[in-house]
């Protein structure tokens, strides 16, 4: 079959599809680690620094989303200087930690952004909110099942709801 040029061509087609599709959907995949384990030992297998993780199991590097490990090491800043880029950014931050304890917020975040879709242009919906869309939607779906997402949302606190709004109105951006 791979005699055939045709077949060849085909072929290679399919390979270049494949690959791009990998690459996307590992683009939306993003960096934020997402670890559901309840103890602080999981964490540590993360970064290897015990420190850090009591430090984000406490919540002490806690952001709008997740907490973050290295906020002057950002991949959307100069290096040395403490980031500055959206909350939403940290869903494609190899910084970025997401506990179960963060899950409710991030669950509210997506509700709150399948929401903004219905409602906003769609010329606006692609500039602006698609992608922290799409890597919000692949991080939940990819690592929380149904039965956890109906039970975060389920412990979404009003504390929650108001830094969600907030994110979602973008107050926070610089």
């Amino acid at each position: 079959m791979l005699r055939d040029p045709a077949s060849r061509d085909a072929a290679g087609e399919t390979i270049t599809q494949g690959l791009t599709d990998a690459a996307e959907h590992a683009h939306l995949l993003g960096a934020m680690r997402l670890v559901l384990g309840t103890d602080a030992e999981t964490l540590v297998e993360l970064s290897d620094d015990p420190e850090l993780a009591a430090a984000i199991q406490r919540g002490d590097l806690d952001t709008a989303t997740a907490a973050c490990a290295d906020f002057t090491h950002s991949p959307h800043n100069d290096p040395g200087l403490p980031c500055t880029a959206s909350f939403l950014l940290c869903l494609a931050c190899p910084n970025a930690v997401a506990t179960r304890r963060h899950l409710p917020r991030l669950v509210h975040l997506h509700d709150g952004m399948t929401e903004l879709h219905a409602v906003l242009d769609t010329t606006v919906w692609d500039r602006q909110w698609q992608q922290h869309f799409e890597r919000i939607s692949a991080l939940l779906d990819t690592h929380t099942t149904a039965v956890e997402r109906s039970d975060a949302r389920a412990r979404v606190t009003d504390a929650d709801r108001t830094t969600i709004d907030r994110l979602l109105r973008r107050t926070f951006d610089a």
